[in-house]
């Protein structure tokens, strides 16, 4: 049986990744899919993507953190990089 904290990690580590997706998003000659490249998320990304409707459960489950995180660096950083 996993622990609470191994089960997490997986989730913490989407939501910081995802936040490196969003930055690289807001920043002016970075973009969102140079940093999923560079965080070994792109390709997952594009398989989930692609089959999500196949395999949604499993695609949910990657993709969900990386959004939360990439929402939540759009919704920090602006404040910050004025």
């Amino acid at each position: 049986m996993k622990s609470k904290a191994h089960a997490s990690k997986p989730i913490l580590e989407g939501i910081f990744k995802g936040f490196l997706i969003g930055t690289g998003a807001l920043i002016p000659g970075l973009s969102g899919g140079t940093m999923a490249l560079l965080t070994g998320v792109f390709e997952p990304l594009l398989r989930h993507s692609v089959g999500f409707y196949q395999h949604w459960s499993e695609s949910f489950k990657f993709l969900s953190p990386l959004a939360i995180g990439g929402i939540a660096s759009l919704i920090v950083l602006p404040k910050h990089l004025n």
